[in-house]
């Protein structure tokens, strides 16, 4: 059975969960959870998102948003989670597939 598509609201705050995958680590070092905040808060800007609250845990993040947009939330979060190459000189955090 297909999931019920979501009602995005502008406006209307969301808590967005993002996994690791196979709920692996996503974050090895301090500078990580750096990274993938200064690339989440340029994404939020970038698309229209206010972060009201956000709780960076090893394996996974939670997010208090407020999109400006219905398509606003899902556009910030491809940012962080794109599957970009990452280059080296950069912290390796990754939500999709592992980094080798």
């Amino acid at each position: 059975m297909p999931r019920r598509t979501r009602v995005l609201l502008p406006g209307i705050s969301l808590h967005l969960i993002q996994r690791g995958n196979n709920r692996s680590a996503c974050f090895y070092a301090d500078e990580d959870y750096l990274f993938y905040l200064d690339v989440l808060v340029e994404q939020a800007k970038k698309h229209g998102c206010a972060i009201h609250a956000w709780c960076l845990i090893t394996n996974h993040v939670h997010l208090l948003v407020t999109p400006e947009s219905p398509a606003s939330a899902g556009l910030m979060m491809k940012g962080p989670c794109s599957g970009q190459p990452i280059p080296d000189s950069e912290p390796k955090f990754f939500f999709g597939h592992r980094r080798r």
